[in-house]
């Protein structure tokens, strides 16, 4: 008897428990339960996205920065990062720290500030492939610490190689996209973001390689260590 009456206590209990689980009220705390901690996850994602992308336009930064240091202290370690291998110019210098810092802007949502800091390495990135292919427009060689470069025997010292110049374009491209169009353009800004990241990628381990000598005529195309590598982590970012 006392195990019959505990087995339909059990039976009562378990058939409450099904009513009450199938009541309309308990259902929607459960969807609201189960939103919360979706909610909460995807603000924990992009506070992860959020910090990445600081941290590799950061890096960027100081990657685009120290060669333009090197070249203020006479220093011809900093502007290479590898020894015997082309030197990131002045004026290449300069166009990746205004696009490190157009990309921080972005990040920080200051549209008109971004704008204007990625019309300098576009403008820099244009001239120089009309200089390439056509061969005519400004001279970018002695725009930047003129002195210092005019002491250079390298091919083209000074002036923007086909590295800077593709990456220059790509890369403002998807920070312009970034700023006037927004999520709209993630799928065009992840192609530019790849193909950056891609020749980049390839460029740093050819300078590593050796193939980026500065008396070889693979200099202007594979570019110089720190803009390979500038180009790849503001990729990331």
């Amino acid at each position: 008897m006392i195990i019959r009456d505990h087995l339909r206590r059990l039976a009562h209990r378990s058939s409450a428990t099904e009513v009450q689980d199938h009541h309309p009220a308990s259902i929607a705390r459960k969807v609201k339960v189960a939103g919360l901690r979706a909610q909460t996850r995807t603000q924990q994602l992009g506070h992860s996205s959020y910090a990445i992308a600081l941290l590799c336009t950061w890096i960027g930064f100081i990657l685009a920065a120290v060669p333009l240091c090197g070249w203020l202290i006479d220093s011809r370690f900093l502007p290479r990062l590898a020894a015997g291998s082309q030197p990131t110019w002045p004026v290449i210098s300069v166009g990746y720290t205004a696009l490190t810092a157009s990309l921080l802007a972005t990040i920080k949502h200051k549209q008109r500030l971004a704008i204007a800091l990625i019309s300098i390495p576009a403008l820099f990135g244009i001239a120089a492939i009309i200089k390439h292919v056509l061969n005519i427009g400004p001279h970018l060689d002695h725009l930047v610490l003129r002195e210092g470069v005019s002491q250079s025997q390298a091919l083209g010292a000074g002036a923007p190689g086909y590295h800077a110049a593709i990456t220059f374009l790509l890369l403002t491209t998807g920070v312009a996209l970034a700023n006037l169009h927004g999520r709209r353009s993630g799928k065009i800004m992840s192609i530019l973001a790849s193909l950056t990241l891609g020749f980049s990628t390839l460029s740093a381990s050819l300078i590593i390689q050796g193939a980026g000598r500065i008396d070889t005529d693979w200099g202007p195309l594979v570019g110089s260590l720190p803009a390979a590598l500038s180009s790849a982590f503001l990729s990331i970012g």
